[in-house]
């Protein structure tokens, strides 16, 4: 006999986007309403003010807000563009895939708000334990990459 669960029909939407450092396990992130180009600058703008001074490599997938040319990129920040379809060579994929799994797996939500304080409160989890996301992100290669960039490899995501 098959176990009973509500389901949901989702019917509204929140973006959560996030950057991590994988080699420190610490973790950045904006709640938006959408997925574009002006809430994409508006997240790059926030990790250009949490790290003023260091040298910023983002692994992005294809999204077309990632590639968009009205985006600006502050000077600290550098792009690289992982192949489409390969979430698996993604830092930051790997962190909400733990966050999923640790906080919305099997989960029922009323509202939208409920979603939220549940997000929160599992970023908030992520900030006490960053041991958690260096072992889900911290790939091999990462550091590796890091002696070949021009600037110092603090942040990725």
């Amino acid at each position: 006999m098959r176990p009973k669960a509500k389901s949901q029909t989702t019917r509204q939407y929140l973006y959560a986007y996030g950057a991590i450092n994988p080699l420190e396990g610490t973790f950045v992130s904006l709640c938006l309403p959408r997925a574009d180009t002006l809430c994409m600058n508006v997240f790059l703008e926030e990790v250009a003010a949490v790290y003023p001074d260091a040298y910023v490599v983002m692994f992005l997938d294809q999204a077309a807000w990632h590639k968009s040319k009205t985006l600006k990129i502050p000077p600290n920040i550098h792009f690289e563009h992982i192949p489409p379809y390969s979430p698996e060579l993604n830092p930051t994929e790997m962190a909400w895939k733990t966050l999923r799994n640790g906080f919305f797996h099997n989960a029922y939500f009323n509202s939208l708000q409920a979603v939220e304080n549940r997000l929160c409160q599992a970023l908030s989890h992520y900030v006490h334990h960053k041991e958690i996301l260096r072992s889900a992100c911290g790939f091999d290669w990462i550091p590796a990459y890091a002696h070949y960039c021009p600037g110092k490899v603090e942040y990725e995501g």
